[in-house]
């Protein structure tokens, strides 16, 4: 009955080795090869505990085979698995590329309303078209210091885009800190 048993588990083995085989072609063989090989071992292993063969001095070369189609298989694995993180790779490069051509794009054309802003509320606070309230005048100071705040971080960003496209280099020089921060 254990004969039967060991029987029907490699048959349901085979089965589900010949499924695998069908949905992945490429890595199938050296799946079916490498069971194959460890269920021969086994069945001759069993045949010899049972008396039925004698395997005297033989030696085993059923487990080299499956060590071997084992590591081709993982091999094949390891293969596919550096293509698709090389592609994804490739597509994380491209689409970061596209980032930067929209945030240079952007950038650039933000400025331009900025700098119409920047120079319409300094105007107004010259009083070009006469005098101004003081709250008038608080608000467009501060109009005029947010656009210029912006318009320093849109040069900013177009300045990283030129480093990242090295049209722009930088050369790291030694200075002094206390006169640049404010404390």
């Amino acid at each position: 009955i254990l004969v039967i048993l060991s029987f029907m588990a490699m048959m349901y083995t085979i089965y589900l080795l010949i499924q695998g085989a069908v949905y992945r072609e490429e890595e199938a063989g050296y799946l079916i090869i490498s069971v194959l090989s460890m269920l021969i071992y086994n069945l001759i292993y069993a045949l010899n505990v049972f008396g039925k063969i004698d395997i005297g001095l033989l030696p085993p070369f059923e487990p080299f085979v499956f060590i071997l189609s084992q590591a081709f298989l993982h091999s094949m694995r390891f293969s596919a698995a550096f293509r698709k993180v090389e592609e994804l790779s490739d597509a994380l490069i491209a689409t970061d590329r596209i980032k930067d051509e929209f945030l240079a794009k952007t950038s650039h054309e933000f400025r331009t309303p900025l700098t119409g802003i920047i120079n319409i509320s300094q105007t107004m606070i010259d009083g070009v078209d006469g005098k101004l309230s003081k709250a008038q005048e608080d608000n467009l100071n501060l109009i005029a210091t947010i656009a210029k705040r912006l318009t320093r971080l849109v040069n900013d960003i177009l300045d990283l885009v030129k480093i990242r496209n090295h049209q722009l280099r930088i050369n790291p020089v030694a200075l002094e800190i206390k006169p640049v921060v404010l404390i």
